[in-house]
This record gives structure tokens, C-alpha cells and sequence, in this order.
């Protein structure tokens, strides 16, 4: 049975109509086009966020973007400013915005389209509060982290991800 995520094409084009027997069978020796979409990981886009495009213009990007994600099976997709600088690590579900790239803020938009409650995006939150805000050193913050993430499962991915942090994170 096909899932969303597969691909096939049933029929070959008009063009190769004429390799049809006169019942409609098709010959052994036609290959017919398909493949399966398998998970890809991560897709990162550059996006020029000056004035230079309109509003308009960046919706239809970011809506195209978003069909060729989910049709290439990419599990998240990274937006990074053109003329940021990122030199460190951007943890999941955080903006980061500059020259050097600093945290910003929580994608909450984002994680409400992924169709992530209110009650998981309050704790993505609360854990940027503890990562970003709280003044903690890395370490006692990873440590308040973990406790978290023991009992909240989106929390998870922000952890793992900055365990397995080779360049740091932006803080």
C-alpha cells in the first residue's frame, strides 16, 4: 500500500502509449518510473530577508520550500538570514538573528504548523528561558535541561542536540 511519502507513477506518458498491447497490458521490457521517499534529515535554505522581497514573493518561497521538503521526506527544514553569521551551533526550535548570530526568540509559529500543542510549545519556551535567560552557566542549564526533558518529550531533541554540539551553541 502507498503512504504519503511514496511516490509512483502508475502510468507511463501518452508518448509510450503505443508500447501498449491491444488490451491495455503493458510489455514486460517498459520500466515504469517510481521511487520511495525516504527520510532525508535536514534541509537548510539561505533567505534574503532584506527589503529587496516582498512579502508576497517570500511566502511563495517558503510555501515551495515547504511542498519540496515534504515530498523529499526532510524531517526539518533550517532558515538562515542571508547576511547572518552563523558561527555555532543553532539549536532546534531557536531563531537566531545577526552578525554573529545570537538566540532570538522560540519559532513558535513554526511548531504550531508542525502541529505542536500549546501546552509543548509553553515548554520549548520555558526550556530557551533556562538555556538563554536564566543566566546559568551551560553545564547547570544542560542539568536543569535533562530533569526537563525526562518528563516532556519535545524537549528531548533541544538536549540531544546540545550534547552532540561539536562548535558550541549560540548563546
Amino acid at each position: 500500500m502507498l503512504a504519503r511519502s511514496d511516490r509512483s507513477f502508475l502510468r507511463p506518458s501518452r508518448r509510450a502509449a503505443a508500447l501498449a498491447g491491444p488490451d491495455g497490458e503493458w510489455p514486460d521490457l517498459v520500466a515504469m518510473p517510481g521511487r520511495r521517499v525516504l527520510p532525508a534529515g535536514r534541509l537548510v535554505s539561505v533567505v534574503d530577508t532584506s527589503s529587496s522581497v516582498d512579502a508576497a514573493t517570500l511566502a511563495r518561497f517558503l510555501g515551495a520550500l515547504s511542498a519540496v521538503a515534504t515530498a523529499e521526506g526532510f524531517d526539518e527544514i533550517r532558515l538562515v538570514q542571508a547576511d547572518a553569521a552563523v558561527t555555532r551551533d543553532v539549536p532546534p526550535y531557536v531563531m537566531a538573528v545577526g552578525r554573529p548570530a545570537v538566540p532570538h526568540s522560540v519559532n513558535s509559529e513554526g511548531l504550531k504548523r508542525r502541529g505542536f500543542t500549546t501546552a509543548q510549545i509553553q515548554n520549548i519556551r520555558r526550556a530557551y528561558r533556562v538555556l538563554y535567560r536564566s543566566g546559568l552557566k551551560l553545564n547547570v542549564a544542560l542539568e536543569e535541561l535533562e530533569k526537563a526533558a525526562a518528563t516532556q518529550a519535545e524537549i528531548r531533541p533541544f538536549v540531544e542536540f546540545i550534547k552532540r554540539s561539536e562548535r558550541s551553541i549560540v548563546r
